[in-house]
């Protein structure tokens, strides 16, 4: 089960979320699996992901040392710099140094045991997320309680959380928090704020064959809502995928599959009646150049 990260302000269970994704990644969700990134795959495209906090957190390495006390942590996962600055041989060490080489060696750790698999809240889908991560592809809705049910992973830990959106300049006494600073996963820069972004957490162990994320059965049949197909595919196409996916679907749960409500007419879909003014003869092959009679005079300024 995910905990609540909030627990003043808990999601709703039923609370509507979406993820964009490809049409490859559907199917591999229809065959029983689905891919989450590490915390660390995620820096690679956002390198400020999970260090905000750190940024502008005021008694950050007071606070920070009651993280972690084990100084011999430190020195295994130190690299052969870091050690060199907390094991100093010729002169005392810096303290202010050494405590920010230990904030730095505990967020790269943290990076690569959490796993985070992120959704987007919104009623209705987004033209933008089409564009940035679903272009020519589906997008899912889901719930809360419906993540909590379909992934098979035996003991897990894991929260669930809607991100907060900082200012990167500026501090606030409320993000002041012991709780927030071990889970900084949940804030992000203000400028990614439309993402309105809901994250689902789960602790891990590393393994060489597993830096980037890993791959967890899912019972698609109880994750998915709805499926819907990108605005940017051709209808046809769109049509084509649809009838697709419904082969791969079980009949019993339903699950409802429909085209984007933005899709694109195209030419071959209009009568000629629908363009007015002689644009129909241009279509057809009239001069594009001569200004159509029909005109009103508000067009025909150059």
């Amino acid at each position: 089960m995910f905990e609540q990260f909030e627990k003043n302000r808990p999601l709703a269970d039923t609370l509507k979320i979406w993820r964009y994704m490809k049409v490859s990644t559907l199917l591999m969700m229809l065959s029983g699996k689905v891919f989450i990134p590490t915390l660390a795959t995620l820096q690679k495209i956002d390198p400020t992901e999970a260090i905000l906090l750190a940024e502008l957190y005021d008694d950050l390495e007071e606070d920070f040392a009651k993280l972690l006390k084990d100084s011999n942590w430190y020195d295994v996962n130190a690299d052969t710099e870091e050690r060199g600055i907390l094991h100093p041989s010729a002169t005392p060490g810096n303290p202010s140094l050494i405590s920010r080489v230990r904030i730095n060696i505990w967020l790269r750790e943290l990076a690569k045991r959490r796993l985070i698999w992120c959704w987007n809240q919104r009623e209705t889908e987004s033209m933008a997320f089409w564009k940035i991560y679903g272009d020519k592809g589906i997008a899912i809705t889901s719930s809360p309680s419906r993540v909590n049910e379909v992934l098979k992973i035996p003991n897990f830990q894991g929260s669930l959380g809607k991100v907060t959106y900082i200012p990167r300049n500026e501090r606030r006494t409320k993000f002041q928090l012991f709780e927030y600073l071990s889970r900084p996963y949940y804030f992000k820069q203000e400028s990614f704020s439309f993402e309105n972004e809901v994250r689902f957490v789960v602790a891990i162990e590393p393994t060489i064959s597993r830096k980037d994320g890993h791959v967890i059965d899912v019972d698609y049949s109880k994750l998915i809502e709805e499926i819907v197909i990108s605005p940017h595919l051709p209808k046809s196409e769109a049509e084509e995928v649809s009838k697709m996916i419904r082969l791969l679907l079980p009949s019993e749960p339903r699950i409802p599959v429909r085209i984007s409500e933005g899709t694109e007419r195209h030419l071959g879909e209009f009568a000629l009646a629908d363009f007015p003014y002689g644009l129909a003869d241009e279509i057809l092959g009239g001069d594009p150049y001569e200004m159509d009679a029909n005109l009103p005079d508000a067009l025909k300024f150059v």
